[in-house]
């Protein structure tokens, strides 16, 4: 089957037009509407789907009252036809290039995968979203950054370009090791881009930036950060990564409208107790900080918290606090040494995906069984010899994880999980007779042995 050219970076699907189909009349051409309906049916027929997408769209073009239909198609198109199967999902949202065979001017807007239009199009240039959740673009002669929302900020890429009207500047790989005085200046700016540079040190002038709401220092150089950094009242994603940052100031506190905060591959020790007051956090990734053994009581005031990694940093018992977190959605804790969980692991009610996999756990609460919203459980690489039956009661459970145990046998009650889709069990001691049982009683579920 033919197959839609991929792109694995986070971004929307991604389409060309030109500027007659951008200010077409509202009266129907039927010739014109039914040669590319006809053309679009022709190439489904024949799975080429990325030319079926842009003869739908130049149908719709031609017949603006038979847009319901055409998007219909295109949805139909995507669901029926197995192209959806074959994007990169990343929260999500999935991008693929489609190019109109044309001489004339181009222009740029953004789909979702269901042949939604999302961002209109009014791009002249325009690159696909990158790991930021952002895609550089150009209309009128200016350079914007747009954001998963169609939101526009105006961009400048280097020192010179700053202006009073520049909201977005990106100075990521400019090899920088320390910042220009002159950023600022412009205290205006709202998105500050400076990952994969060669910074040590953040000035205490950062504080200047009050409006700043993205910050993203990933990949540099920092040991810590200054006090003046809690002054930035309106930041709401800060990126971390990949540096040498051992704590955090006090002043995190000033972090009220923070709802994302990736930490992931530094050197922290402890969290400050500050962390508790930050209330409208919604992410917190803290991977591969190998001292980090424990975390402050205060970890479970994040009242809004929905995503909590922290994985590769050894600890060995299960945080009671994080059961305060009652909008948690995902909770990865894998590749740490935990033993066991405690039962009160049945007050995650909200919880959609478990990763635990990686662990030293030996055995399970039967209170597991009361995540009634758990879809995806990873207990893969424990030292699991038997499952409590309460297993069977997550009935939205759809992907189940259990290879590399030491597994002789599974519940019966496993066989009437019927959302299940996945079951691993590759690396455990079950028979042969009890892996065909499996199959018969779960048809529909792909088990991997």
């Amino acid at each position: 089957m033919k197959r839609v050219f991929l792109s694995l970076s986070l971004a929307f699907l991604l389409l060309f037009v030109s500027p007659s189909q951008l200010f077409a009349s509202d009266d129907c051409d039927p010739i014109m509407y039914q040669y590319h309906y006809i053309e679009a049916q022709t190439a489904i027929s024949d799975r080429m789907y990325e030319k079926a997408i842009q003869s739908l769209y130049k149908a719709k073009i031609h017949c603006q009252n038979k847009e319901k239909l055409i998007q219909q198609e295109i949805k139909q198109l995507f669901l029926q036809e197995g192209v959806i199967d074959s994007f990169h999902f990343n929260m999500g949202l999935a991008r693929v290039k489609m190019v109109i065979d044309t001489t004339k001017e181009m222009r740029f807007g953004f789909i979702d995968p269901l042949g939604n239009i999302v961002i209109d199009y009014n791009y002249r240039i325009a690159r696909g979203f990158d790991d930021n959740g952002y895609a550089k673009v150009k209309k009128e002669g200016l350079a914007y950054l747009i954001d998963t929302l169609g939101h526009e900020y105006r961009l400048a890429n280097t020192i010179a370009g700053l202006n009073k009207d520049i909201q977005a500047l990106d100075l990521r790989r400019k090899y920088i090791r320390e910042l220009p005085e002159e950023i600022f200046n412009f205290p205006q700016l709202e998105i500050l881009l400076l990952n994969r540079n060669q910074l040590t040190y953040l000035p205490e002038t950062i504080g200047q930036l009050k409006q700043l709401r993205v910050l993203n220092i990933a990949y540099n150089k920092l040991s810590e950060l200054p006090n003046s950094i809690g002054q930035l009242e309106h930041l709401q994603i800060l990126d971390l990564d990949h540096n040498r940052i051992e704590t955090l100031p006090a002043s995190i506190t000033g972090w009220q409208a923070l709802e994302a905060l990736d930490l992931i591959d530094n050197q922290l020790t402890h969290l400050p107790k500050e962390i508790g007051d930050l209330t409208h956090l919604k992410r917190l990734n803290l991977n591969r900080n190998h001292n980090l053994v424990e975390l402050p009581p205060t970890i479970g005031q994040l009242s809004n918290l929905e995503l909590l990694s922290w994985t590769d940093s050894a600890f060995t018992s299960f945080p009671l606090e994080l059961t305060n977190l009652k909008k948690l959605k995902r909770l990865n804790l894998a590749a740490n040494k935990l033993t066991n969980l405690p039962p009160e692991i049945s007050q995650f009610d909200q919880l959609e995906v478990l990763n635990l996999a990686h662990n030293q756990i030996e055995y399970l609460p039967m209170e597991i069984g009361q995540l009634q919203h758990l879809e995806e459980l990873y207990l893969s690489h424990n030292q699991l010899e038997n499952i409590p039956f309460e297993l069977a009661q997550l009935s939205q459970l759809k992907s189940l994880w259990l290879n590399n145990n030491q597994l002789e046998s599974l519940p019966y009650e496993v066989g009437e999980m019927s959302n299940l889709s996945i079951l691993q069990l590759r690396h455990n001691e079950l028979t042969e007779a009890e892996k065909k049982q499996l199959q018969e009683l779960l048809p529909d579920c792909m088990i991997l042995e």
